[in-house]
């Protein structure tokens, strides 16, 4: 049971640790995409600028206003430096993770829009319970003690052993030959007597209403993940579908905006503020998907699934 307790809990951090890289690669596609995002609103942003730049030396506009959109050029660069700062720690995080922390490369890293959507694995939870390793470990570990409870109960059954023959020395050596004696016979063990093994198997019992205690515990918060995941999974995906939703409506928004443009009904300063809205929606799009797949790898690891390399 000890060694099944130590093969069980090996299993339970190989699939700890496989997730772990898995939520560090799905993170770093969306941070790769959400800085692309940026870049092309910090490029709008900054024509925008330039022209409200113009427009204040003309006299057409008021230094408050240019104030404003300088402002929010501003925020875009912090947001900027900020996701880039995040890509590169989770960059070096996933290096460590797969054991190449030197190394700067990487296999060609998709952006989180391009994967596949996970769906529910057909696995029933009751089933995917009694597999989990780290249960498995917990149980090996109150058997463990179950067995070793019951041999201390046999071990204070009074045994009845035989002495075949045993020699002693005196301490008195002036006259050595006679100081040596034979002693045979039956000898009674009486360990129900014995204080020292009471008292062992008591702790022995109290351990093992601790480890039985500790494992229903645990399966209670099994349990529990696995419920939080998959409703948070399925809720997930009704806010992936509103986000889409909203960045689809976006999207025709803006084509519709570059029709006006061209037709010389929309001035470029509107064309732009609708481009903003456009990546605005875009990012959360991005954020939304991200989640999705998050509920999805902890819906996994809660049913105690191991991820298969592509």
């Amino acid at each position: 049971m000890h060694i099944r307790e130590a093969e069980f809990l090996q299993e339970a951090a190989a699939i700890s640790f496989s997730h772990e890289i898995a939520q560090a690669w799905i993170l770093l596609a969306a941070q790769k995409e959400q800085v692309e995002i940026i870049a092309k609103s910090i490029a709008s942003q900054g024509k925008a600028l330039q022209l409200y730049k113009s427009m204040v030396n003309t006299g057409g506009e008021e230094n408050a206003t240019l104030a404003l959109e300088n402002l929010a050029y501003r925020r875009l660069l912090i947001k900027q430096a900020k996701q880039k700062r995040l890509y590169k720690v989770n960059k070096v995080r996933l290096q460590s993770l797969t054991g190449n922390p030197l190394n700067s490369s990487l296999p060609e890293l998709l952006c989180i829009s391009q994967i596949k959507l996970p769906q529910l694995p057909n696995v029933f939870p009751t089933v995917a319970l009694r597999e989990r390793p780290d249960l498995l470990a917990k149980e090996a570990k109150l058997r463990e003690n179950l067995y070793l409870e019951k041999s201390k109960k046999y071990d204070l059954y009074p045994s009845l052993s035989f002495q075949a023959s045993g020699l002693s020395l005196g301490s008195n050596l002036s006259e050595p030959f006679k100081q040596w004696k034979a002693s045979m016979g039956p000898v009674l063990n009486l360990p129900l007597w014995s204080p020292r093994k009471k008292s062992e198997l008591r702790y022995t019992m109290a351990k093992s209403e601790v480890y039985k205690q500790e494992w229903k515990a645990l399966i209670n918060l099994a349990i529990e993940e696995i419920e939080v995941a998959t409703k948070s999974f399925i809720m997930g995906q009704n806010e992936l579908s509103l986000a889409n939703r909203a960045h689809q409506e976006s999207l025709k928004i803006l084509s519709i905006s570059k029709e006006k443009f061209r037709a010389g009904l929309l001035s470029s300063l509107e064309l732009w503020m609708d481009e903003q809205k456009a990546w605005e929606t875009e990012s959360q799009l991005i954020s939304t998907r991200l989640q999705l797949f998050q509920f999805a790898l902890e819906l996994s690891k809660s049913l105690g699934l191991k991820i298969k390399k592509a």
